[in-house]
């Protein structure tokens, strides 16, 4: 299995990135990273403070690279972005690689823009992948998020690659009835609640 650099992680506080503009690239924020790279993984994380700023910003993670992946995490926290920026999203704000993955996350939270804004996605804002070609490596895969909060999709710009995210209703996210290939050892599903992590509650 891959090596959790991350595990069972949780934000509940305010965040908010200074930086106005991505002048230099590295205005990176996360409700839980900032920036990951390498082979990191983050698993049986969650965010539910607000994440603020312009660039690169994601409710768990601001910028995916390399083959770094984010497994079984949400966002619940608002993200609001601040100026026509690009590159955020509810869970990942860039998805900057080929080989990183975003795999069995989901976003409840809510998208409040300030301007007009331009690849901003409620898993992903930006998924710089290559799935045409191949499936398996680097994916966006069993990733879900609430439809009405804000998103108008769930991958907002994909290069060369399809949105394998899908958009349900508060009333479905809430059904208490499992996500289809999300695993019941690292889940909990409760009728009239979001699914929340076993290992990982929240407080």
């Amino acid at each position: 299995g891959d090596l959790v650099d991350v595990s069972r992680c949780s934000n509940y506080g305010t965040i908010t990135s200074t930086g106005t503009t991505n002048q230099t690239g590295n205005d990176r924020t996360g409700g839980v990273v900032g920036n990951l790279e390498g082979t990191a993984v983050v698993k049986e994380c969650f965010n539910k403070g607000k994440v603020s700023g312009a660039v690169n910003k994601g409710g768990v993670v601001g910028y995916l690279g390399a083959s770094a992946k984010v497994k079984d995490c949400y966002n619940a926290g608002e993200l609001c972005v601040i100026g026509n920026n690009a590159n955020n999203g509810g869970v990942v704000g860039h998805k900057a690689a080929a080989a990183s993955e975003i795999s069995c996350c989901y976003n409840s939270g809510q998208f409040s823009p300030t301007d007009d804004k331009t690849n901003s996605g409620a898993i992903a804002g930006t998924n710089a992948a290559a799935e045409v070609v191949n499936k398996e490596a680097g994916t966006i895969v069993k990733c879900y998020y609430e439809a009405d909060k804000g998103f108008v999709k769930g991958v907002a710009k994909c290069t060369d690659a399809p949105d394998y995210s899908t958009a349900l209703t508060a009333a479905q996210m809430t059904s208490g009835s499992a996500f289809n290939g999300w695993s019941a050892d690292v889940w909990k599903f409760e009728s009239g609640k979001y699914p929340t992590l076993k290992n990982n509650p929240e407080k």
